[in-house]
């Protein structure tokens, strides 16, 4: 229980003394864990923390496990933030993977080695993903679950537009062509992807990069402004141009582009592992149904090779500022044990980041694409764990944005955008 009781009991004497010196409070009713979440992973029977919550509580009576729920990712950041600049900081936080250098460089998590190192559970999660949790030679977060991206045609629009609903493309060039043979505007439009100021944008022109043979950083300093990553920003240049992709993608939000995909007013679309989420909100919720709608590849290359595709995923830490870490080790322990991650992943066709877990055949009802996902990992890449990283997107988000609304040339913006990010990586 790691020294649990000891760190309880002491908790409770300080919290609780100046009430129940005047005799109107028992101690064990002031004990409260906050933990910092987003929308997505409370308020349902599948949430691992909703579990993690009713177990605690029932081991502790006189806990009380509150959640700080904030609506999106980047509002869980912030809030992270916020507290720990205001000294109330939460107990338990999530944090996106591609901000973990960011929150240990600034001193904000607490390294967890001390818990993991005890946890039965640990030699289960993959190698690379324990890695990804760790930074400088520290473990300081345990990895929810991954999402890779994944490229998707409906086979009903394509068969209407007379192509092989089996067929999807291989290359860039077939990607345009296709684009134009199913292209009905504004019913249809031929391709998506997300163009909105969110990581989405980055995150998926990755892929682009990486199978035109590029990479966002190499020895210390920007590389997405070179050749490749020039072919890859032409070719978003180039949906838009060619009428194939609205301006629309812009506007909406990540979500809403997916939908559209979902919904058929794309024929095609770069989206990711939880995409059968919002097919199964339009209607097509069943495997056979999916399957018999869509079909799901690799991202395209210029050569036709398979893309590596961009891995991402939520994570689990023990802010810095926390005075009862053990305790919230306890509660990160229940929440991550195989069998909650079994059921959140399989609910929510998220991708298991546990050894005992990727065969597991009840992934391929909840991800019908699954033997994609499974085909595809060996090859998938994280985006750079460094503490400037935030700055690196958010640098080569305007680049794009400009680059798709047709108000910079692709070269000038990617070489705006890289002098940009050596000045932060000096």
């Amino acid at each position: 229980m790691r020294q649990f009781l000891s760190v309880f009991v002491l908790a409770a004497f300080v919290l609780v003394v100046p009430v129940f010196a005047g005799g109107d409070t028992e101690a064990d009713d002031a004990i409260e864990l906050t933990v910092l979440v987003g929308h997505w992973t409370v308020g349902a029977d599948d949430s691992p923390f909703e579990a993690a919550k009713r177990e605690l509580e029932s081991r502790y009576p006189g806990l009380t496990v509150v959640f700080d729920v904030q609506q999106g990712g980047g509002n869980v950041k912030s809030k992270l933030l916020n507290s720990a600049a205001a000294g109330e900081s939460p107990d338990v936080a999530m944090v996106d993977s591609n901000a973990l250098g960011e929150m240990v460089d600034a001193g904000l998590l607490a390294p967890i080695d001390s818990y993991v190192n005890d946890w039965a559970d640990w030699s289960d999660i993959l190698p690379n993903f324990q890695r990804a949790g760790s930074w400088d030679g520290a473990t300081y977060a345990v990895f929810m679950n991954t999402d890779l991206r994944v490229f998707v045609w409906n086979r009903q629009l394509f068969a209407a537009a007379g192509l092989d609903p089996d067929d999807g493309p291989e290359t860039w060039d077939q990607v345009l062509e296709i684009a134009r043979a199913v292209n009905d505007p504004p019913r249809v439009y031929g391709m998506m992807v997300p163009g909105g100021s969110s990581e989405h944008l980055a995150h998926r022109w990755y892929s682009f990069l990486w199978g035109a043979g590029g990479d966002i950083i190499a020895d210390g300093q920007a590389a997405f402004d070179r050749s490749s990553g020039v072919q890859a920003a032409q070719f978003y240049r180039d949906l838009i141009a060619s009428g194939v992709m609205p301006l629309d993608v812009l506007a909406a939000s990540p979500d809403d582009n997916d939908r559209g995909v979902a919904s058929g007013s794309y024929a095609m679309g770069v989206v990711g592992s939880w995409f059968y989420n919002y097919t199964r909100e339009a209607g097509i919720d069943t495997v056979d149904a999916f399957n018999e709608a869509f079909g799901v590849s690799a991202i395209p290359s210029p050569d036709g090779s398979p893309s590596p595709a961009g891995a991402g995923g939520w994570t689990v830490t023990i802010p810095a500022q926390s005075e009862q870490q053990d305790l919230a080790w306890e509660f990160i322990s229940i929440a991550m044990n195989r069998e909650n991650q079994r059921t959140w992943a399989i609910s929510r066709a998220y991708v298991p980041v546990r050894q005992s877990l990727a065969d597991d055949t009840a992934f391929t009802e909840s991800i019908p694409f699954y033997p994609v996902i499974e085909q595809t990992l060996p090859i998938a890449r994280t985006r750079p764990a460094i503490p400037e990283y935030p700055q690196v997107s958010a640098a080569i988000q305007t680049a794009l944005q400009s680059i798709m609304l047709g108000e910079s040339e692709v070269e000038p913006a990617l070489d705006a955008a890289a002098a940009q990010v050596n000045q932060v990586l000096q």
